[in-house]
């Protein structure tokens, strides 16, 4: 998102050490709930929670008007890449 020329990225992470690690490698802000993050009004959020939590993230974030592309993501593992995990 930087090289496109992002400016001011906001992450959102119940766990600390997540979070700090977003603020020092991203140069980012960071909150420990998704209340608090809507509340700076994005532009644009992903959600990259575990499933269980999407609906209500998403929805969340609709309700405040931003825009939400919907997706998904993979874990990158063998078992999504088995013909790399051989040798």
């Amino acid at each position: 998102l930087r090289t496109l020329g992002v400016t001011d990225l906001t992450g959102m992470d119940p766990d600390k050490e997540r979070r700090d690690c977003f603020e020092t490698e991203l140069a980012g802000r960071t909150f420990a709930n998704e209340v608090q993050a809507i509340e700076e009004m994005p532009d644009l959020v992903f959600i990259c929670s575990p499933n269980r939590f999407h609906l209500r993230q998403a929805t969340l974030a609709a309700e405040k008007g931003r825009f939400c592309p919907y997706g998904f993501e993979l874990e990158i593992s063998p078992r999504f890449y088995p013909h790399e995990a051989m040798d």
